[in-house]
């Protein structure tokens, strides 16, 4: 397990907004000063307001997204489409897997794959968890695809944890 993989997991714990929302709470709750105590409920209830608001998630996303491009817009077939992961979860008491909000990664890949526009589909992606360590995603990818009609033409890569590590590797095969 590499010290940028561990450090990348502390930080998005870190980030979250919902951690600094929940000490801000407990300031506030807990604060002897009324003027902190006040100024630090205003700034969590601001914070909430604007991290729940999925109108302001998406406009936020959208002024740092490239514009999509039509599908009858891509004029050649490609050899392959990457797919980075970061969107499966497994669910034990269930027995599968379950997709989250960046499954559309995923998605779009199979409708370039159906229509022809690339030739396979390389999805990338060992385990994104520093307990579960032996739940690839790639292969719990490739398990699902194959289920739903998709050829074993997937190339199914497990060893690399995040982004950083999987490009140099994915970089070689092309």
């Amino acid at each position: 397990m590499s010290v940028f993989f561990i450090i990348s997991k502390i930080l998005d714990f870190l980030l979250e907004p919902l951690l600094w929302i929940t000490v801000l709470l407990l300031f506030s709750l807990f604060s002897k000063n009324p003027k902190r105590k006040r100024k630090s409920l205003v700034i969590a209830v601001v914070l909430l307001l604007v991290f729940s608001n999925s109108f302001l998630l998406d406009e936020a996303m959208r002024a740092w997204e490239i514009p999509a491009t039509k599908i009858s817009d891509i004029p050649e077939t490609y050899d392959a489409g990457i797919v980075l992961s970061g969107m499966v979860m497994y669910d034990n008491s269930l027995d599968r897997i379950q997709f989250n909000r960046r499954n559309d990664r995923l998605m779009q890949a199979v409708i370039l794959y159906k229509r022809g526009k690339i030739k396979k589909i390389v999805f990338s992606g060992g385990s994104g968890s520093l307990v579960y360590t032996y739940l690839k995603e790639s292969e719990m990818v490739k398990k699902f695809l194959v289920e739903i009609g998709i050829p074993l033409k997937i190339l199914s890569r497990k060893i690399n944890r995040t982004i950083r590590e999987k490009t140099p590797s994915l970089l070689k095969k092309f």
